[in-house]
């Protein structure tokens, strides 16, 4: 089964997100702010990463930033 991280701070599409990716056979983490989903996403690497652009704590590209420089 792969594995899907999404960081989305909108409570409505981070709950589609969750049923979509459920429904079709996938397993998914669901973060609410750029802090915890990358924490979660580093201590537990997903198949595939969905982030939110504009969120409190770190923007979803302050994450991919962090995300690329940690080797």
């Amino acid at each position: 089964m792969y594995s899907v991280a999404v960081v989305e701070d909108d409570d409505l599409l981070g709950k589609y997100l969750y049923h979509e990716f459920t429904d079709a056979g996938f397993g998914i983490r669901l973060s609410r702010d750029g802090i915890s989903g990358l924490r979660d996403i580093q201590s537990n690497i997903p198949d595939l990463v969905l982030l939110d652009i504009i969120m409190p704590g770190k923007s979803g590209l302050e994450v991919l930033e962090e995300l690329r420089n940690d080797p």
